[in-house]
């Protein structure tokens, strides 16, 4: 015989939604962090001079077009 003082239905647990609510709590968290890492990254690639955009395989014209970009979009 087994005993089961837990009720799994939605309606006995008021904590069922709870899981899901932290993952979305969740993936907006990473998704504001990802857009402050575009931001901080495109700013920073404007910084750079020629040498060091020619460097990492740019071009100037292709530094600006990135760090134009909005940060909530991705790369182009």
């Amino acid at each position: 015989m087994s005993l089961c003082l837990a009720d799994p239905t939605p309606a006995a647990n008021p904590h069922a939604g709870a899981g899901a609510l932290t993952r979305a709590a969740v993936a907006v968290l990473h998704l504001f962090s990802l857009w402050r890492e575009r931001a901080q990254g495109r700013r920073a690639l404007l910084a750079l001079d020629d040498r060091a955009l020619h460097d990492i395989g740019i071009d100037r014209m292709t530094a600006v077009r990135e760090a134009t970009t909005p940060f909530w979009r991705a790369s182009p």
